[in-house]
């Protein structure tokens, strides 16, 4: 496991199973939001360290800045615990098939084009 520090704590980086995806949604995070805004999800994966507490955790964070460092060691732990996951693969392997599914089924399937009857002498 990795391990990464915060405000000069060091802390094992915890896998981002079943469990931990559910606890972080009840801190009300969703995954899909990291690359769009990965400021509440680190906010909410460290408050895991504190029982849920997203203010402590914030407190955290902002010492941590705030004493002049950086979050790009947590960053990148957090990114490799998500990209080592079996857990949250699977989750991603099943949303790309259920949206290929969804597009598959609502592409209309393509009609034979009838040729226009030649006009004869006779019409």
């Amino acid at each position: 496991m990795k391990r990464f520090t915060l405000n000069g704590n060091t802390y094992i980086a915890k896998e981002f199973d079943f469990n931990m995806v559910a606890e972080l949604s009840e801190l009300g995070i969703e995954l899909d939001q990291m690359g769009k805004n990965p400021i509440p999800v680190v906010r909410a994966y460290i408050a895991t360290y504190f029982n849920g507490d997203k203010t402590k955790a914030g407190e955290e964070i902002q010492a941590h800045l705030v004493a002049g460092n950086k979050l790009d060691e947590l960053m990148e732990t957090i990114n490799y615990e998500l990209e080592n996951s079996d857990f949250f693969q699977a989750m991603q392997r099943q949303a790309e098939e259920a949206e290929t599914q969804s597009v598959e089924e609502t592409e209309e399937p393509k009609k034979p084009v009838k040729k226009a009857a030649k006009k004869t002498s006779e019409d």
